[in-house]
């Protein structure tokens, strides 16, 4: 589990790799999550520039971003960004969360014809519940001690 990381992918030309940075922050209130994610890519070898007008999409979860006909130019370890996107993605009834994250992206008329990219992601899990127990035996018309343990902070 986590709130950030990297997914490593290839591309239809050796010498150029491509890499999805994302970041999430939760609203632990709302059960949500706000993912950031940015595709980059980069030559492995120096002395060659792969530039052109790049077209491609990002996706996080099922909803994502698309460009076309972005001028980009890539180099040796350039990280240069060819798209970025913030998703809001609910977290399930339980606070887990895993979700897809992936790209695809070409410019026309180089190597680069194809963007192989993606994986699923587990985020931390945002606390839904508190435990209550008792101390004793609770008996109909008594007095009772109840203590409740809260899973986050957020909890009153």
């Amino acid at each position: 589990m986590a709130l950030s990381g990297t997914i490593n992918g290839t591309t239809a030309n050796d010498k150029i790799t491509a890499k999805i940075t994302w970041s999430a922050v939760q609203n632990k209130t709302e059960n949500y999550s706000d993912i950031t994610a940015t595709l980059t890519y980069s030559r492995t070898n120096s002395g060659y520039t792969t530039g052109g007008k790049w077209s491609g999409s990002l996706s996080v979860g099922s909803t994502g971003e698309e460009i076309t006909g972005k001028y980009i130019e890539i180099t040796r370890n350039s990280n240069t960004v060819a798209i970025t996107c913030t998703k809001r993605v609910y977290h399930a009834a339980d606070g887990t969360l895993s979700v897809k994250i992936s790209a695809t992206g070409k410019i026309a008329g180089t190597t680069l014809t194809s963007t192989t990219i993606g994986a699923t992601v587990t985020l931390d899990t945002i606390p839904r519940a508190s435990s209550i127990t008792s101390a004793g035996a609770v008996m109909l018309g008594n007095a009772c001690d109840v203590r409740w343990t809260p899973n986050s902070s957020i909890f009153r």
